[in-house]
């Protein structure tokens, strides 16, 4: 008989995390080292192996900053063999994504600051992820995204260590779909740096007439 796993897995969950950005977070260097902190992401997956590839996904490390803002997206795609139910379909029920906030420490190993969790289940609720999911021929890949803000505190043993936010685009995509949403996201992306820029010089412009 043949599986509903060939059939779900023509399209795959995608998750493409921009507008990274954390506020508030403590210090984890010694003064010796300037006091401050060099936080990096890794994003962790529940299973692990529907993010684990020799190790996890990352940002860049900013050095020496508390309110740190990554000027990087991020692309992660599931592996479905691991988040499939009895009949062979794709489930999210349970599964969790972890955004960890690490402390960059060379001289004594690196350090958890703390973690933001999400479900990934409510992450992807509004897409259709059956086996009977559209085909790609009669449905655009926008009709297959899901948008979610995040703002929330970052905890370490029930306790806030700073806030984090960002902008958590899910998507069940075929491998075309996937480029075009990609390009799609970093022409926005362009589009939006060029009009922060031109509301920005406005702004000069009108104080330098005052």
């Amino acid at each position: 008989r043949e599986s509903n796993i060939s059939k779900t897995h023509e399209r795959q969950v995608n998750l493409l995390i921009s507008n990274i950005k954390c506020t508030n977070l403590p210090i984890m260097d010694s003064e010796l080292l300037g006091g401050l902190s060099d936080p990096y992401i890794l994003f962790v997956s529940y299973p692990k192996p529907l993010l684990w590839r020799k190790g996890w996904p990352s940002t860049k490390i900013i050095t020496r900053n508390l309110n740190p803002v990554w000027e990087e997206d991020i692309h992660l795609t599931l592996d479905h063999t691991r988040c499939t139910d009895a009949d062979g379909s794709l489930t999210l029920h349970g599964s969790m994504l972890y955004m960890t906030v690490m402390d960059e420490d060379i001289t004594s190993g690196d350090d958890v600051i703390g973690t933001v969790a999400l479900n990934l289940n409510s992450l992807c609720s509004e897409l259709d992820i059956s086996p009977s999911s559209p085909s790609s021929s009669n449905v655009k890949f926008n009709d297959h995204v899901q948008e979610t803000v995040i703002s929330t505190p970052v905890l370490r043993d029930g306790l806030e260590y700073g806030m984090m936010e960002c902008t958590i685009q899910s998507a069940y995509l075929t491998q075309k779909e996937t480029k075009e949403f990609l390009i799609e996201a970093k022409r926005g992306k362009k589009v939006r740096a060029k009009t922060r820029k031109k509301t920005v010089t406005n702004k000069i412009s009108e104080f330098l007439r005052l």
